[in-house]
């Protein structure tokens, strides 16, 4: 069991060394939500962090999520001429979520939308290679980044600035800044969506993204195996404690399809994501198949081979 009164002793040692005041602690289940009054986003995210690794390293035994509220900003941030951001997550990585955020930009693009994209994945960016942009340099005006365009799409990419196989030693305070100059540091325009690549599992940067800025919805992206699975559980709590609409779980990889036998043949065994979907009363997207050769697939070409049903999906 966590206890409650060592918590808000070690959370009030580390507010000093921020300089963030802190108001309240409400410790329910999993999450502990933490009230502060602090000059900055960028102050209350590095408080965070620290209380994370903390917390982590008392109770290592939890999976416990921390909410900051910080009392100075009252209202999450808005873009200006942003209609809608939907971030696209996965619990697990390697399971397709990029591809997939890729397709359902261009699918929207197609419908007359004007959409946007962010590589969210700071660590990983390989929205630049999905959409064959990846020797694109963004231009700078009046101290704004202007994205990169492909097949009328929007793109900003932390991929773009970095050299191609060089990595980023950067953690905490550091990645809260970066996620937030990809939003609010670029010319973006007007768009009817932006879609956000978010990294794998529920970490900093999607607790920077939900602090700090009104996402309108999040696609889930799973494949039928268990261990994907579970980790969805972690991705639907962390949404849903921040009152996220889930537009619904999209299983990729469901099966392959036997041109030979014209057999649908199951990668992972049998599929349970449609209990888990059902289990949190949750749409289930149309499940895509194994697609042989998508990696070859040009981004202008790629709703053709990659089918996104969203026709029953409120956008």
């Amino acid at each position: 069991m966590v206890n409650e009164q060592e918590i808000k002793l070690l959370l009030q040692e580390i507010s000093k060394e921020h300089k963030v005041d802190i108001s309240q602690v409400t410790i329910q289940e999993s999450t502990i939500t933490i009230n502060v009054n602090a000059s900055s986003m960028v102050q209350a995210e590095a408080f965070k962090i620290q209380a994370e690794e903390l917390v982590a390293n008392r109770y290592p035994e939890y999976h416990i999520i921390i909410a900051i509220n910080n009392q100075n900003i009252k209202v999450k941030r808005t873009l200006p001429g942003v209609k809608k951001i939907i971030t696209v997550s996965s619990g697990k990585g390697g399971v397709g979520k990029s591809t997939i955020s890729a397709a359902v930009a261009k699918l929207l693009a197609e419908n007359g939308n004007k959409v946007g994209i962010i590589d969210a994945d700071i660590h990983g960016p390989s929205m630049p290679r999905i959409l064959n942009i990846q020797d694109a340099t963004p231009e700078f005006r009046r101290g704004k980044i202007l994205p990169v365009t492909s097949c009328d799409i929007k793109v900003m990419s932390i991929g773009f600035l970095m050299e191609e196989k060089g990595a980023l030693a950067w953690r905490g305070p550091m990645l809260a800044k970066a996620v937030m100059q990809l939003f609010s540091d670029v010319d973006w325009g007007e768009l009817d969506y932006l879609i956000v690549d978010t990294p794998p599992g529920t970490g900093d940067i999607h607790i920077t993204i939900l602090s700090n800025y009104q996402v309108d919805g999040v696609f889930i992206v799973t494949i039928p195996s268990a261990v994907s699975l579970d980790s969805v559980i972690r991705s639907i709590d962390l949404y849903e404690k921040f009152n996220i609409n889930i537009y619904g779980i999209i299983e990729n990889m469901s099966y392959y399809y036997d041109q030979h036998s014209k057999q649908k043949i199951p990668l992972f065994g049998e599929s349970l994501t449609d209990k888990l979907a059902s289990e949190y009363a949750l749409k289930m997207i149309d499940p895509i198949n194994l697609i042989p050769g998508l990696s070859e697939v040009k981004f202008a070409d790629i709703t053709k081979h990659m089918k996104i049903d969203l026709h029953n999906v409120n956008l």
